[in-house]
């Protein structure tokens, strides 16, 4: 099984659910972190982010991160080894009240 270290995704989120991430095909995953930046200068941002099981859909039980964001500020996530693993099909979905605004990068091990 190969261990890969990588930048899972980069993404600008928006007003609506996005995918930010899929697990590839006979893969596992683990995530061991994400960073969300709020770069708008005057608002604060609410920030939803969902670990979601394949065959599952957004929801209350996949929500990980729900809070505001101040103007400028950056939320550093750390999930620690082995605390986040998903399998094959999972996605994490990201949105924001501020569109255009905050970043998501997240970071991680595939295992193939």
């Amino acid at each position: 099984m190969a261990n890969t270290l990588k930048q899972l995704g980069q993404v600008t989120l928006t007003a609506s659910l996005a995918t930010a991430y899929t697990v590839p095909g006979s893969t596992t995953t683990m995530v061991t972190g994400f960073a969300i930046c709020n770069t708008s200068t005057t608002t604060g941002a609410t920030v939803e982010i969902h670990l979601i099981p394949l065959g599952e859909s957004s929801g209350v039980k996949t929500t990980v991160i729900k809070r505001v964001i101040a103007p400028l500020e950056t939320l550093d996530v750390s999930l620690g080894a082995g605390k986040c693993i998903l399998e094959a099909g999972a996605v994490i979905q990201g949105k924001s009240s501020v569109a255009s605004a905050v970043s998501l990068n997240i970071w991680g091990v595939e295992m193939a």
